[in-house]
């Protein structure tokens, strides 16, 4: 969580609580929620999760966020991918925001490879339970027709590891 979101919520005491929070998200729409989240599944069960959060369909944005705690570069990829895809064709985003903590490199390096800019760093912006201050990093990306050359190109470099390995 450290790397992730330092300032979310605490998660709930128990896992009933816990599934009921989840029950409400699942079951809520876009417009109520202004958030879609997709859990990630393998033969082996949950693996991560996307979000897209702080959904506006005035402008057409909205912030994008990608979970993995395991690395499973094929999957996270796969799913970042479709999950880019379907806000694009089917919910009409054109634009998405990706906010990092500066020492969270391997996310910041993953986002660029999904096409995603660096536009800013917003100076202590967040301020820290000792009283320190974090940075946070801001990256865009707006979606164009080159997302399914993406997922071909990722397609490629799974077989030519596969291949290698």
């Amino acid at each position: 969580m450290l790397n992730f979101n330092r300032s979310a919520r605490r998660l709930p005491s128990s896992d009933a609580l816990l599934s009921q929070v989840l029950e409400r998200e699942r079951s809520a729409t876009l417009s109520e929620l202004h958030a879609l989240h997709w859990t990630i599944c393998t033969d082996r069960g949950p693996v991560g999760f996307v979000s897209a959060t702080d959904h506006s369909q005035t402008h057409r944005r909205c912030e994008f966020l990608i979970g993995f705690p395991e690395i499973q570069r094929a999957v996270a990829m796969e799913a970042t991918q479709l999950a880019m895809e379907f806000l694009r064709n089917r919910v009409g985003v054109e634009r998405l925001t990706a906010h990092f903590y500066p020492e969270n490199t391997h996310a910041i390096k993953v986002a660029t490879k999904f096409g995603f800019k660096q536009e800013g760093i917003m100076k202590g912006y967040f301020r820290n339970p000792d009283g320190t201050r974090s940075d946070l990093v801001i990256a865009g990306l707006l979606l164009t027709d080159e997302l399914p050359a993406l997922r071909w190109r990722m397609r490629q470099e799974n077989r030519i590891s596969a291949h290698t390995s």
